[in-house]
């Protein structure tokens, strides 16, 4: 190779070529930077108020409604029943007080007598098991109301001047309010 009239070697040569080659890199752009281009700063988002829900009132307890209930003694009515001669059907009342006492009215369900002692000199008499009417059948809350149990029995005589009588140990009272009650009778039926 002639430069000018020069012959130059060929270490020369490379040395020449690698100039050359190193100015060639020089000039090219330089390399994008790799990665993930970093976003800008969000816009940040305006909180917006949630509005509170007014204050519920505090609900005040319903007290429970109660039952009271209270019982007189029963006396029979009329006190005395003749017995005429022959078998007949006689008609005896039981009257008792019953007070509703509580917030509750007070429903009888049932009324019914035990222990039964019906004896008559020279006669008859037969008190039936069972429950008796009564009226009644309702007492209103707060309020007392007299309770007239009706019961029909048979007794008669068999001679002049019979005598007896008729004794009811127990009266017992279903209500709507608790198990049974016992009410005493304080009188006895005259037979006469």
């Amino acid at each position: 190779m002639k430069l000018k009239g020069r012959r130059i070697s060929a270490p020369a040569t490379v040395v020449l070529l690698a100039l050359l080659s190193s100015c060639s890199d020089d000039a090219s752009p330089p390399a994008s930077p790799s990665g993930t281009p970093v976003a800008g700063n969000p816009t940040p988002t305006p909180l917006v108020a949630t509005p509170t829900p007014p204050a519920l009132p505090t609900a005040t307890p319903t007290p429970a409604l109660t039952c009271g209930l209270s019982l007189s003694d029963a006396r029979f009515e009329p006190q005395r029943i003749s017995c005429p001669a022959g078998t007949t059907t006689q008609t005896v009342r039981l009257v008792f007080d019953l007070g509703a006492d509580g917030d509750l009215p007070v429903t009888i369900n049932r009324v019914s007598t035990a222990n039964i002692t019906c004896r008559i000199g020279g006669g008859t008499c037969t008190w039936p098991e069972g429950q008796l009417s009564f009226s009644p059948s309702v007492v209103p809350a707060r309020t007392r109301a007299q309770i007239v149990a009706t019961q029909t029995f048979s007794c008669g005589s068999i001679g002049q001047g019979p005598s007896g009588e008729l004794i009811i140990g127990v009266l017992y009272v279903n209500t709507s309010c608790g198990p049974a009650r016992e009410v005493k009778v304080t009188n006895s039926l005259a037979l006469g």
